[in-house]
């Protein structure tokens, strides 16, 4: 265990320049762990008041609060980083963040190499209960911890050694996960895929996406409203008996014992008082009132269709327009929290707010969120991302000749399934995207291409006859049937999912082309061990997730580059949506960065049969979607 480098390495508080200086000469500056104490989390907001580091021998701990020397000690941190060919940290974008902040240092990715011990970890064990350092620390490497919030004074021996630790332990975290990662083949999608990937987080959360809080604010006004009409509505529907008054903002405040957010009360309302059927059950046995139960019985009754309208503008209000304001920094930009390791498949995951995921306009109630992210003057956003990603990648993985056939010469595989399941009889050569009739078939065919649309992304997800039988509307034997029609047509499809689920059983993970791992935990009987069938479908579904999370990251990988050798576009790179990427540039510039960025994506594989992607632009996001 790398415990007992702990009580070896030589440890200093530092807080003069001199003493500084001399120190600095003696520290070999090739591989360094380094971690930063701040004031806040904000990056708008934070001030650095100390950082620690440690090349294996010592380490140090350097007080910055109310130091005279701050300036030059940071000038001469900087200088000396430069040195640097291998830094360490937990979660070093957010050090990366501090350090540009505080010293505007901008570190060479060419030739910085990174090793984030936060991601190693996740890579390692994608289900632990934590990544955090502090757990990480106790868990693994058997270490007494203190919580930060139990130091009150930054200038204390106790907080001194709380700050070295962090620097120590992350070196050690390093010492363990190098063999742990070589052991599990997992080195390749660490050091050419996830620490370059680093420097792409870096630069979204430096930069930010701007907002137009003015149209925020009227948005939210509208939301407000509509949701006191739904409200009146609703309750007049059914004949519920309400009384209005005037809010302090003049607003209607409508009182009423019947509360619309009470699933309980809901429920009463739907199937006892409207007599409306039981859809689905909750996890503990109760009728369902959640999308699925609205979404079917929209129809059956005008309170639902009302019901339906109130839970989007509800959730929109909510989610976005309510909280969006107070995360805006005030140069007027958002900087969402991208998390690298916040799914278990290597999606990303987003936080404050969650761009991830943004709500696409709604036919039902067009609320469009979209609208309210800007390009700032003098720029456009470019959006961009793949067409057909999950399908291509299932073609990729299981070699099926019909797919990449069709992937090769452009047909349209959506149409070219409906076809060949509903007899449609289209001719061979209109399922070709380019044919002169190819659209004239894909509208006529429209309800048939959506269903086969389904079944082909229901496949990619792992999807089995229950999963069908509930996006059609049909018993399982009948979508039982709809999947063996599909395996006979692909049997290639087949014959993957099954050796995916025999690799569970034998290994108790699957691996995507990356390397990157799914580890799932068998349930225990007395009969023995055995793994669920949802296991077993996520396992089929992560090898396309997980190489799909790995192929945007290539992918903007390569963007990032682009935009580094083509200063005057002065292209960044500002959020990932979904599976799409967003990015600032110079107006004039749109149409070259956008073939550049499209043929990065393109360039990510060779897989003997295109990979597509599209850009679009404009002014906000909404219209570069």
């Amino acid at each position: 265990m790398p415990h007992a480098l702990l009580n070896k390495m030589k440890r200093l508080v530092l807080i003069g320049i001199d003493e500084i200086q001399k120190v600095f000469s003696s520290i070999n500056w090739n591989v360094i762990s380094l971690d930063t104490e701040t004031t806040s989390l904000s990056y708008i907001d934070l001030d650095i008041e100390g950082f620690s580091l440690t090349d294996g021998t010592t380490a140090i701990y350097v007080d910055l609060i109310d130091n005279q020397f701050k300036k030059e000690i940071l000038s001469l941190l900087s200088s000396e980083l430069t040195k640097v060919k291998i830094l360490v940290g937990h979660n070093i974008v957010f050090d990366l963040k501090v350090l540009h902040k505080t010293i505007g240092l901008c570190m060479d990715h060419t030739t910085l190499k990174l090793f984030d011990t936060m991601v190693a970890d996740h890579l390692l064990n994608e289900n632990r209960r934590s990544h955090g350092l502090k757990y990480l620390a106790e868990h693994l490497l058997g270490h007494n911890v203190t919580a930060y919030n139990d130091i009150e004074n930054h200038k204390s021996k106790e907080f001194y050694e709380y700050a070295t630790n962090d620097a120590v332990w992350t070196w050690e975290l390093m010492l363990l996960q190098r063999p742990q990662l070589e052991e599990q083949e997992l080195t390749y999608l660490f050091t050419e895929i996830e620490m370059p990937f680093q420097w792409v987080l870096l630069e979204m959360e430096i930069n930010g996406f701007t907002v137009d809080l003015e149209k925020v604010a009227k948005t939210k006004l509208t939301l407000e409203a509509e949701l006191s009409k739904l409200r009146k509505k609703m309750l007049d529907t059914i004949e519920e008996p309400y009384e209005i008054q005037k809010g302090l903002d003049g607003s209607d405040e409508i009182l009423c014992e019947l509360n619309l957010n009470s699933s309980q009360q809901l429920a009463k309302v739907l199937f006892e008082q409207l007599k409306l059927p039981i859809i689905d059950y909750t996890p503990s046995g109760k009728p369902s009132v959640g999308v699925n139960t609205i979404k079917k019985l929209k129809d059956k009754h005008p309170f639902v269709k009302l019901l339906s309208l109130y839970k989007i503008a509800q959730k929109l209000l909510s989610a976005f327009f309510k909280p969006l304001p107070r995360l805006v920094d005030s140069d007027g930009r958002v900087r969402p929290n991208f998390r690298d390791i916040g799914t278990v498949t290597g999606r990303l995951s987003c936080t404050a707010p969650n761009l991830q995921q943004l709500p696409k306009v709604n036919k039902d109630f067009p609320i469009d969120t979209r609208e309210c992210f800007v390009a700032p003057s003098g720029k456009k956003l470019i959006a961009c991302d793949y067409s057909g990603q999950e399908l291509r990648v299932l073609a990729r993985i299981t070699g099926e000749e019909s797919m990449v056939d069709a992937f090769r010469k452009g047909k349209d595989f959506h149409l070219t399934t409906a076809n060949d399941f509903f007899n449609l009889n289209i001719p061979e050569e209109c399922l070709y995207e380019t044919h002169k009739e190819h659209n004239y078939y894909k509208e006529k065919f429209k309800n048939e291409r959506n269903k086969a649309k389904t079944i082909n992304f229901g496949m990619a997800y792992g999807k089995g006859a229950y999963g069908f039988s509930k996006d059609f509307g049909i018993s399982e034997d009948e979508a039982q049937d709809i999947l063996d029609k599909y395996f006979a047509a692909l049997p290639k499809v087949k014959d993957k999912i099954e050796e995916t689920h025999k690799q569970v059983k034998a290994d108790g993970f699957v691996t995507s082309m990356t390397g990157r791992r799914r580890r799932f935990k068998p349930r225990k009987t007395a009969y023995g061990e055995y793994y669920d069938g949802s296991s077993l479908r996520q396992s089929f579904n992560f090898l396309i997730q997980g190489y799909s999370a790995d192929m945007i990251r290539l992918a903007m990988i390569a963007t990032h580059k682009v935009a580094k050798a083509n200063p005057k576009w002065q292209l960044n790179i500002v959020a990932t949506v979904h599976d799409e990427a967003v990015y600032e540039v110079r107006e004039d510039f749109v149409l070259e960065a956008s073939k550049a960025i499209q043929k990065a994506f393109e360039g990510v594989a060779d897989w003997g049969f295109p990979i597509v992607a599209e850009t679009s632009w404009g002014d906000n996001y909404s219209e570069a979607k």
